[in-house]
């Protein structure tokens, strides 16, 4: 195979790989949700049961929106007064 051979069919295959496929689609849009997770070792809910540690996730996020978790006394006492 000479060079222009080689050089026109890379640059055809490159061309080639922009395109997007026929069939292909597009990827889904973004939504405004926003999504949290929590990483948890499997070890939790064998050892304190499922219950037990769904229930301490849903102290400690009730902990965190009122502001328990703040060790400073002067931030916390700004967060309950405003």
């Amino acid at each position: 195979m000479d060079r222009r051979a080689f050089l026109q069919s890379a640059a055809a295959a490159a061309l080639t790989a922009t395109i997007p496929a026929a069939g292909a689609t597009a990827p889904p849009p973004a939504t405004k949700e926003k999504m949290i997770g929590i990483q948890v070792g499997a070890a939790s809910f064998v050892d304190e049961g499922t219950e037990k540690v769904l229930d301490e996730f849903q102290q400690d996020r009730y902990r965190k929106t009122r502001g328990d978790n703040i060790r400073d006394p002067e931030s916390r006492e700004q967060l309950e007064g405003s």
